[in-house]
């Protein structure tokens, strides 16, 4: 076997020289974190995506809850539980917003890893396991959701939506939320060869109703 102590990842992969046994032992320890910097990588392709996406969602839903429907509800309705509109919807969009996204994260992208460029073929040839591929999956998920919600809370907390010491925990609460919804999509994602608007279907029928219909704009008396 060859040393290749001074060749990194990506050279390795192109030299067709076999790993030491103390990188493989290191990547079966570690590999799910080496997997989740890989994904994170990858995410930088989309970056602009993923900021616009986090800027203006949040910017968009406060402007049409506080200065549209939230005037109205306050004008006519008075508070709700106490406190403004805009104040009682903030923090459901905000998980509302990460289990969106969650959803779309844990799905195309999985199919595509299998189907199309097959990342998860050349992942699987190392001594990475499906364990350490699945759980690099998940927390580079749950990082980009963290950042997310983060930043969402930041603009509430900006906008005066929000004035509780204690609303920093929308932000685990909603990473918390996005990936019981999303775990288990990507393990329904990995057994699809073709799209056949199957996640059209998720997206339509259970994510947009759950948003409508789980108090997310509305208290159940």
């Amino acid at each position: 076997m060859v040393a290749t102590h001074g060749l990194d990842a990506t050279n390795l992969t192109f030299s067709g020289v076999l790993p030491h046994a103390t990188q493989a032992r290191r990547a079966r320890r570690w590999g799910w974190w080496y997997y989740t910097e890989y994904r994170i990588r990858t995410m930088r392709a989309y970056w602009h995506i993923i900021a616009g996406y986090g800027l203006l969602t949040p910017t968009l839903y406060l402007l049409a809850m506080g200065l549209g429907l939230g005037s109205l509800v306050d004008a006519h309705a008075g508070a709700v539980q106490g406190v403004g509109y805009l104040t009682f919807v903030g923090p459901s969009l905000l998980v509302m917003s990460v289990v969106s996204e969650a959803t779309a994260e844990c799905t195309y992208s999985i199919m595509d890893y299998f189907t199309w460029h097959r990342v998860y073929y050349g992942v699987a040839s190392t001594p990475m396991t499906a364990k350490l591929i699945v759980g690099g999956e998940v927390t580079a998920v749950s990082l980009r959701m963290a950042a997310q919600a983060a930043l969402f809370w930041i603009i509430l907390v900006i906008s005066g939506s929000t004035s509780s010491g204690w609303s920093w925990l929308m932000i685990p609460i909603s990473v918390l939320a996005g990936m019981s919804f999303g775990a288990p999509l990507i393990a329904y994602a990995a057994t699809m060869e073709r799209d056949n608007f199957a996640f059209s279907f998720i997206e339509r029928f259970i994510v947009m109703p759950m948003m409508l219909f789980a108090g997310t704009f509305f208290r159940w008396n």
